[in-house]
């Protein structure tokens, strides 16, 4: 939330000190050496007010890659969603595309965009367009400027995974929780469908150029998640973004 705090004169003081710290990086490693910033995907489009407050971030010459945490909602639905098609169709619809929630935390009350601009599911439009702040203020942002990787993307392994993939089960930590509409059940085929549509839909992309895929974990198994006088996660292992391996059709 640091990025969107703006200053009595309009700037936007976190976005500053990254611009900085980017210089810092790119003195240290060098030119050959590719520095990305990764945005949480509901941070890297525009904040309040409809200013695309990172775009002073995003054009600057030290940042060579744009990144995106891409967890971002596919569905809405009271179950389990397996169909691939309608995952996919999620990229390009609904919430983000269509509409957000004016009730964002239980996801009621959509409110139909007012401009497409705003539309932050749209990584198409925000990526090809020229970006306008209030008062048609052309940002320093240069369309199709820089490659878009996912730094991040992935689902949770319970039902309703596609509803909410930024959701993370924690058991302990305050920010811990499920997918809405989840009933906290295990369900690792509501995960593998959900990434399998992901990478249908930006296969050969010319936009989205890369995706690492969260979380593959390092650690032996079984070993972990199982010795728990080790490691301290493993009871979120069941329900987590860890990659499930799924057999059947």
């Amino acid at each position: 939330g640091l990025t969107k705090v703006r200053a009595g004169d309009g700037s936007y003081p976190a976005v500053d000190r990254l611009c900085d710290l980017a210089l810092q990086v790119k003195n240290i490693v060098g030119p050959n050496v590719k520095v990305i910033y990764a945005a949480d995907w509901s941070e890297y489009h525009h904040t309040d007010g409809g200013y695309f407050n990172l775009d002073k971030l995003w054009s600057n010459p030290n940042i060579d890659i744009i990144g995106i945490d891409a967890y971002f909602p596919l569905t809405n639905a009271f179950e389990s969603t397996y169909d691939i098609q309608t995952l996919e169709n999620g990229w390009t619809s609904g919430e983000g595309w269509d509409f957000y929630y004016a009730d964002s935390v239980n996801k009621l009350n959509p409110v139909p965009f007012a401009d497409g601009k705003y539309a932050w599911k749209n990584i198409k439009y925000w990526y090809e367009n020229n970006h306008y702040d209030p008062g048609n203020i052309q940002t320093s942002w240069v369309p199709l400027s820089k490659p878009i990787w996912f730094t991040e993307y992935g689902f949770p392994s319970t039902d309703c995974a596609s509803n909410q993939p930024n959701v993370f089960y924690s058991p302990g930590m305050y920010d811990s929780g499920i997918p809405i509409h989840s009933q906290g059940k295990i369900d690792n085929m509501a995960q593998y469908m959900a990434i399998l549509a992901t990478e249908k839909k930006w296969k050969g992309s010319n936009i989205v150029q890369q995706k690492m895929l969260w979380t593959w974990d390092a650690r032996p198994y079984p070993e972990y998640p199982n010795r728990n006088d080790v490691w301290a996660d493993g009871a979120s292992w069941p329900y987590g973004h860890w990659i499930a391996i799924v057999t059947g059709k």
